[in-house]
């Protein structure tokens, strides 16, 4: 694991090119050593090296949740948007983070309604089409005329949003938020609104969204994430059934694709080595296909064995056996993570990991690590938290990683974000000229 790295002064020797010791000399001496060897400076003990000072982007006095990041490929900018506000009246607010300025925009309200707003999913298409999708409900218990659960859409077109169009309406309060799964093509987007095991879908294609498909339950899987490779194969990955029958509380991680015409049968990849909290997918620069997910280590199961984030490889003839991609630690939780590929394709992976405490995730932090596709590096440590870390999410800049989060179960959830930078200095040095006489 990183560790941080305490902040040290610098000594330099200071030579002395003279063999009279008179008075001058040896003050000069003294003031040269007295400043050399001053105080370190003073460095945020939740700053690490090689990263930088993570930045509070919410800032409210109420919850600040769920954050969302994407790269608009156009201009390199990015994009965060999060769910803010108390029960029921949350809204979807947004920053933007301009390359040109190297700085982030104002919080901006993206929904601004009465109702509840909830569960942002962000996407950047190939033109430089920004995709915000949320759930919004309302009751009559809450005041509204009625009950219902729309799912809503705007788009960012590098100036400005587009008013809010409802993409999907029922008449009833629904106990939850869609799940939603975007994923780019070369000329459209792909939506998947999943709920309750089954899927409707949708396309955007020159400006406008398709009607969204009938409710499908015949694939047997909650889709979690998907992305279209250059073939135009649709991989996907997702929860399904625990192979154990005893245990069907618990979900397995299970990958499928679709060839154009055909989804093939679900994969049970993670098997009885453990259980799944979540879930990635990724290609690295020789086509291979990287599929991740992460197990809690959940007591009450008898799959459950060891909280890592566990990999298997599809290298063309067949999967990979299972291997762990984080460290593992006796007590120690993984909570979730995000992994993306860059256009080298190298692999980045953002992670939540703490301890597990009477079955309890606390003490999380922010850890992240790439890879060659062959091997995964260093892991380094992000950000360590004075809370819980949660959510994680990663997006590339001119290929800089940038992370964001939010810190729970503290008195104000924020949503923070940091940014891969070189290591700074972790003192100071002084040089005074020589003495001599």
């Amino acid at each position: 694991m990183a560790r941080i790295q305490q902040a040290r002064g610098r000594v330099r020797t200071c030579s002395i090119f003279s063999a009279r010791r008179d008075l001058g000399v040896i003050a000069a001496l003294i003031l040269c050593l007295t400043l050399l060897s001053g105080p370190a400076v003073a460095k945020d003990p939740s700053s690490q090296d090689g990263w930088s000072r993570p930045e509070n982007l919410s800032s409210s006095p109420t919850r600040s949740r769920w954050a969302e990041l994407a790269n608009d490929p156009t201009s390199g900018d990015l994009m965060v948007v999060w769910e803010e506000g108390p029960f029921p009246e949350e809204e979807i607010l947004g920053r933007r983070w301009l390359k040109a300025s190297n700085a982030w925009t104002p919080a901006e309200n993206l929904t601004s309604s009465a109702w509840m707003d909830k569960a942002p999913a962000l996407l950047f298409d190939p033109n430089g089409n920004g995709h915000l999708l949320w759930t919004r409900r309302y009751a009559a218990m809450w005041g509204a005329p009625e009950d219902g659960t729309d799912l809503m859409w705007r788009r960012w077109d590098g100036a400005a949003w587009s008013e809010e169009e409802v993409l999907l309406h029922i008449d009833s309060l629904l106990p939850g938020s869609y799940g939603l799964v975007l994923s780019e093509t070369p000329d459209s987007v792909l939506l998947f609104v999943v709920w309750d095991g089954g899927y409707r879908q949708a396309e955007y294609r020159d400006g406008a969204w398709s009607e969204l498909a009938p409710w499908d339950y015949s694939l047997g899987v909650s889709l979690v994430r998907l992305f279209v490779d250059g073939n135009g194969i649709w991989h996907a990955a997702g929860y399904g059934l625990n192979d154990n029958p005893l245990e069907p509380w618990f979900y397995d991680a299970y990958y499928v694709n679709y060839d154009g015409t055909n989804w093939t049968t679900p994969l049970n990849l993670s098997l009885d080595d453990g259980v799944t909290n979540d879930v990635g997918l990724a290609l690295d620069d020789q086509g291979r296909l990287h599929f991740l997910w992460s197990d809690p280590k959940y007591s009450a199961s008898s799959d459950s064995q060891k909280s890592v984030i566990w990999e298997r490889i599809y290298t063309g003839s067949g999967w990979t056996p299972n291997a762990e991609v984080t460290q593992f630690n006796e007590n120690q939780a993984i909570d979730g993570f995000y992994v993306t590929t860059d256009v080298t394709g190298t692999l980045h992976l953002a992670w939540s990991e703490g301890l597990i405490v009477d079955g309890t995730h606390t003490g999380l932090d922010i850890y992240y690590q790439s890879g060659d596709g062959t091997a995964w590096g260093q892991e380094d440590l992000v950000y360590r938290s004075s809370a819980s870390s949660q959510h994680p999410a990663l997006a590339l800049s001119a290929q800089d990683p940038t992370i964001v989060w939010h810190e729970a179960l503290s008195t104000a959830e924020d949503v923070f974000f940091s940014r891969q930078v070189e290591p700074g200095p972790s003192g100071y040095e002084a040089y005074l000229p020589l003495v001599s006489r």
